[in-house]
């Protein structure tokens, strides 16, 4: 998983926050691509993070992501809390993370 930079800002207020982007290949499952980019994006081990299915589904994240294609008519988007930060998960542009600046 890559940092990069995409066209699609992050929704939400993140006008007090630094906005980190991954790009996202489908050989990782989502939810383990999500744990990776917000431990990368906080500076933090993923193993040391909360549990992501504490904050939100992760069977029904890998099998939305995974069973969408890279066709705009079938595009997914999401944008949950995890960890203190908001995530942005969009199957075109990869997964962006909302970290707050102290």
């Amino acid at each position: 998983m890559d940092s990069e930079d995409f066209e699609t800002p992050i929704e939400g207020d993140c006008s007090n926050s630094s906005v980190v982007r991954f790009a996202y290949d489908s050989i990782e499952q989502p939810s383990t691509a999500v744990a990776r980019a917000v431990g990368r994006a906080t500076d933090r081990d993923p193993l040391e993070l909360d549990p992501l299915y504490e904050y939100i589904d992760t069977d029904a994240l890998d099998t939305l992501i995974e069973s969408s294609s890279t066709a705009d008519d079938n595009r997914v988007n999401l944008t949950f809390q995890y960890e203190g930060v908001m995530v942005r998960f969009d199957t075109l542009d990869g997964i962006e993370v909302c970290v707050e600046d102290y």
